[in-house]
């Protein structure tokens, strides 16, 4: 089973911190790593029995070596998922302003989710996302703040909003773009 969302922010940073806060992601600060000068050498290896890159500080004697110099490789701030589910896409929507992310529930998460609602009407449709999810109420137990979300309203498509963020049912966007391939 997959319980799919579609959230939208006005800023990147928005959308980051409140995905944190709902504890779906936690953002790793940007990171440099210094790689020391070295040496590196071609030479057969007799346990492997091929010929193998090697590196080191210095160079042996009687070998043709390549010198590398120190160098630095910065990984750009990102962010690790930590729950069952795949994002999709922070970012904006062709010329539109804000961040869309598409978030994919799934396993463990997806169950919670659904535990104890109905998922189909009495005429054997699907419920609406937020009728037969609990995806209000675990934002408000994993930030412990009671949102008082809003209904959006035309021309945004129907969903939830509060703060600048907004939720929605993405079967009832009518032209979704970016969407999973």
């Amino acid at each position: 089973m997959i319980i799919e969302v579609t959230a939208w922010a006005p800023t990147r940073e928005a959308a980051e911190q409140f995905m944190e806060a709902v504890g779906l992601i936690e953002i790793q600060p940007e990171v440099s790593i210094t790689y020391p000068a070295r040496y590196t050498w071609e030479a057969y290896d007799e346990d492997e029995g091929a010929v193998v890159t090697f590196s080191g500080p210095e160079c042996p004697p009687g070998m043709t070596c390549t010198y590398e110099p120190e160098y630095t490789v910065v990984e750009p701030r990102h962010y690790r998922t930590l729950v069952d589910v795949q994002i999709d896409h922070i970012g904006p929507i062709d010329d539109t302003d804000g961040h869309h992310v598409n978030v994919r529930y799934y396993g463990d998460s997806a169950q919670a989710l659904i535990e104890g609602l109905p998922q189909m009407d009495e005429n054997g449709s699907q419920l609406d996302l937020f009728e037969r999810t609990h995806i209000l109420d675990m934002v408000d137990a994993r930030t412990g703040i009671q949102f008082q979300w809003d209904i959006t309203r035309q021309p945004i498509p129907p969903g939830y909003e509060y703060n600048g963020i907004r939720l929605f049912d993405p079967s009832l966007i009518g032209s979704r773009s970016r969407v999973w391939a």
